[in-house]
């Protein structure tokens, strides 16, 4: 009895069947390896209000691209009985960006995935999960994203692939490769601080020049603002004394701008007293400090 293969649905003849009436089984199986080899399928998403079901048909072709306006069609699925690599591709998608997309299998049995707009991109179907496949960095790996926010399409995938690097927990259950890599459950904290990296026996970064440990992973440290006192200045007072000031010609020698001898004419031989000057203060700010710097939108770590 003719059957079909697990993961494709290739056509399989029984022994002895069909003798000498190949033709119509190995036609058929040229033509499905063709669509999962090089077959493209064009999927509009326009004026799609609900959950889109690919046909077995879309579900053999190696590319799936999709295009128009993403609305309110929420999750496209896969049928269980075809298992593969997909490339999709959203550069057609021309809007709704912030609307759900998920890609996942019927009736959502396992994992699903969100679609980044304007990439091409391969997913995984084993028969009840969708994953990413080959997709961006390895688990621990950064990116660096220009946007204010986690984009929608990482916060759409059932385990969100990139966490943001804001000093928040995670679950070591569900992302315990990057727990393992962390050596706990905390992400780094890069929310308003510029990255160093490790010291590797350089000691460049010292806690006791910089108030940073750069033997430490993920330590922190340094000041937003300067004061006299951490910066271990004294309070400086040049109170009023006298300085001898020989003028060569009597009468030649004009000192301006110094307090109330301003313009003062000095004779040879003639000593003057100047009001002397006090600045400094242990509790003023003295000064900010930031590197010239451009603020480029935020880090996550790829976790899962």
């Amino acid at each position: 009895m003719t059957t079909n293969t697990a993961n494709v649905g290739l056509i399989q003849q029984a022994h002895n069947e069909n003798v000498n009436n190949w033709d119509p089984p190995v036609t058929s199986n040229f033509a499905a390896l063709d669509l999962m080899l090089g077959g493209i399928t064009v999927q509009s998403l326009s004026g799609i209000g609900s959950p889109l079901a690919l046909s077995p048909t879309q579900c053999q072709n190696r590319v799936i691209m999709l295009t128009g306006t993403i609305g309110a069609i929420g999750q496209i699925t896969f049928v269980s009985s075809i298992k593969k690599r997909f490339t999709i591709s959203s550069t057609g998608l021309t809007a709704g960006f912030t609307n759900q997309l998920q890609l996942g299998v019927v009736g959502f049995p396992g994992a699903f995935v969100g679609v980044p707009p304007g990439q091409t991109f391969d997913i995984f179907n084993d028969g009840t999960n969708i994953s990413f496949h080959n997709f961006g960095p390895p688990i621990g790996g950064y990116w660096d994203h220009a946007g204010s926010s986690v984009p929608r399409w990482v916060t759409d995938c059932s385990v969100p692939p990139y966490l943001n690097c804001l000093g928040g927990t995670f679950s070591a259950v569900t992302y315990p490769v990057l727990a393992a890599l962390l050596g706990g459950n905390v992400l780094p904290d890069f929310g308003g601080r510029v990255r160093a990296y490790l010291n590797q026996g350089q000691s460049r970064l010292q806690s006791s020049l910089s108030g940073i440990d750069g033997n430490t992973n993920y330590a922190a440290g340094g000041v937003q603002t300067v004061t006299l006192s951490s910066l271990h200045l004294p309070k400086l007072v040049d109170v009023q004394h006298t300085h001898a000031m020989m003028g060569d010609v009597p009468g030649s020698n004009v000192i301006a701008g110094v307090g109330a001898n301003s313009a003062a004419s000095i004779g040879a031989g003639v000593s003057q007293s100047f009001t002397g000057l006090t600045y400094g203060s242990s509790s003023q700010t003295f000064f900010s400090v930031a590197q010239p710097t451009a603020i480029g939108g935020l880090t996550l770590i790829r976790a899962a």
